[in-house]
């Protein structure tokens, strides 16, 4: 099969793949220079507070509830994302 994009595929077949997940949930992203760890625990801890399941893909790594997981880049690509939201 030949693709325009293997990348844009790549995300495209991984979230059919399973299922969809980020339509099941709700996503917060954080951008910026500098602060975003800092800014995604905080906000981590706040909605742990308020008993809500919390993962967060990140510079440092991913968390999916207490387990974390290293990355080696700071955005994974688009089928580990997809698997993680699983």
């Amino acid at each position: 099969i030949k693709v325009k994009d293997t990348r844009d595929s790549l995300a495209r077949i991984s979230s059919n793949f399973y299922g969809n997940p980020s339509e099941k949930m709700k996503l917060i992203g954080v951008t910026g220079t500098n602060g975003k760890t800092s800014i995604t625990y905080l906000v981590k801890s706040i909605l742990e507070k308020a008993n809500m399941k919390i993962g967060i893909i990140g510079t440092m790594g991913s968390v999916i509830g207490d387990e974390l997981f290293n990355t080696s880049n700071t955005t994974p690509e688009s089928l580990l994302i997809q698997e993680y939201l699983y």
